[in-house]
């Protein structure tokens, strides 16, 4: 198969990752071996270096890579039997009204995962892996719920679909056809609707414009704990008054350096509640915005379980109204409009397990997010990247969409955007500081638009990436 080390090294760059020109090479010299496509190729490589820690992006790397990594999981990829012949609908992903909604065609959709049948079955289950590998297009399996069906699990056969866009957790509906119960051979992949907007109210306040500042830490550089890039923020929201600055963790970054190897001479807490206080009291006589703090997983001091409640912290008086700590994940109200809020690097985590055939040019940032809105979940990858622990009665709980986001914010290593998908905004603002260096921050101006003739317009006057 054709590979182009151009298209590998614009997958690379996608998740930040910078290679010698001989890896690349190699990678691609890996694509033709293992019949991955680029894409492909880069998602394997990235959750290799995740899971491994490994930065040093040589030659050396590829070779651990492909010894620990491809010659385990994609041998049995490699050496399965190859597509069948045939052709699928000139639209493989079809909208439904409501995946979930499904409780009148129940036996139909939960009943068929081990029957042979040469009719089409229509299916609902959770994608997942055959093996401990990570996802690819011939170790797809499609598992039904314990109620229904016992948990029963069916190989999927993809070869019929021109489009489609996987990932472990998933939930969908195929329509296939199983002739010997042992494989169902996917000839429709059925999406899911988003949650309806919020509706507001006369009780949401007015329709003024307003702007929102949004920043994500490390707000230290790595080679130092002095907080001088926030101290950069601080004025800059002295200077442009933002209405509200909506702040993610980490504010003590537990992968800093100084943190891992000890070298701090105040408690994790003394520092985290220095920082605090630098910011409410930075920005209290002048601007008068209102701040919101969400914290991260990677906040050394704060509990390391997701979802994360928020941050524990006594606000002096004066400050009580102007100030609002936020669970992460959280679905914040601003005048009338749903700010969907989540620190865990959701991007970086899907981006590192999705697999995607598509047709025309696809997005992978926005199929990613489209996925968000359509599982209705802030976190719907499962089972989760290994350094996540969840608490799953938490979970159901309070990482659930309660409606579809007017502005979804979801800070990432990855490079930072601005996207309108499915009518709802979506802004990576990236990181404050970026190793030694400053990074970047999101300003957008927002107004709650009054509904006419032509329907929901979108509240988001402008946005932009800002670099600090």
């Amino acid at each position: 198969m054709a590979v182009s080390v151009q298209q590998l090294t614009k997958e690379l760059e996608i998740f930040g990752v910078d290679c010698e020109e001989s890896v690349t090479e190699r990678l691609a010299e890996l694509c033709a071996r293992y019949e991955q496509n680029e894409e492909e190729m880069v998602g394997e490589f990235v959750a290799f270096l995740t899971s491994t820690q490994k930065d040093c992006l040589r030659s050396e790397t590829v070779d651990s890579f492909e010894h620990e990594f491809l010659n385990k999981r994609l041998s049995k990829a490699h050496h399965s039997a190859s597509k069948d012949s045939g052709h699928a609908g000139a639209r493989d992903i079809v909208s439904i009204q409501e995946l979930i909604e499904v409780e009148e065609e129940e036996e139909t959709l939960l009943n068929s995962y081990t029957t042979p049948s040469k009719e089409p079955v229509t299916l609902l289950g959770q994608i997942g892996c055959d093996s401990n590998g990570k996802l690819n297009n011939k170790s797809v399996i499609l598992e039904g719920d314990r109620e229904h069906s016992c948990g029963a699990r069916v190989p999927v056969d993809l070869s019929e679909l021109k489009e489609y866009s996987l990932f472990p957790g998933q939930v969908v509906v195929m329509e296939g056809i199983n002739t010997t119960g042992r494989q169902l051979v996917a000839t429709k992949l059925y999406e899911g609707v988003p949650l309806p907007f919020y509706q507001p109210t006369e009780e949401d306040g007015d329709f003024e414009q307003k702007m929102v500042l949004v920043a994500c830490g490390p707000y230290t550089t790595s080679d130092s704990i002095t907080y001088d890039p926030l101290l950069d923020l601080i004025t800059i929201i002295n200077r442009d008054r933002p209405d509200v600055c909506i702040l993610f963790g980490p504010f003590l970054d537990a992968k800093h350096e100084q943190v891992e190897n000890c070298l701090l001479t105040s408690p994790f807490e003394d520092v985290f509640k220095q920082c605090l206080r630098t910011i409410i009291e930075g920005t209290r006589s002048s601007s008068g915005s209102h701040l919101v703090f969400v914290p991260s997983l990677r906040d050394v001091h704060h509990e390391p379980v997701y979802p994360q409640p928020p941050f524990n912290y006594d606000l002096p008086h004066e400050d009580k109204k102007r100030v609002q700590f936020v669970s992460d994940p959280c679905s914040l109200s601003i005048n009338g409009l749903v700010f969907g809020l989540t620190s865990t690097d959701l991007l970086f985590h899907m981006g590192a397990e999705e697999i995607s055939s598509a047709s025309g040019t696809s997005d992978r940032f926005s199929r990613i997010l489209k996925h968000i809105l359509t599982q209705r979940s802030y976190y719907p990858l499962y089972p989760p990247q290994e350094d996540m622990a969840i608490d799953y009665e938490s979970f159901y709980a309070y990482a659930q969409l309660p409606v579809t986001p007017d502005v979804l914010i979801v800070p990432s290593e990855l490079r930072y955007f601005v996207k309108d998908v499915l009518g709802c905004v979506c802004v990576n603002p990236g990181r404050l500081t970026k190793g030694q260096v400053g990074g970047t921050y999101g300003r957008l101006y927002i107004r709650r638009q009054t509904m006419d003739g032509e329907g929901r317009r979108s509240p988001c006057v402008a946005a932009q990436v800002v670099r600090i």
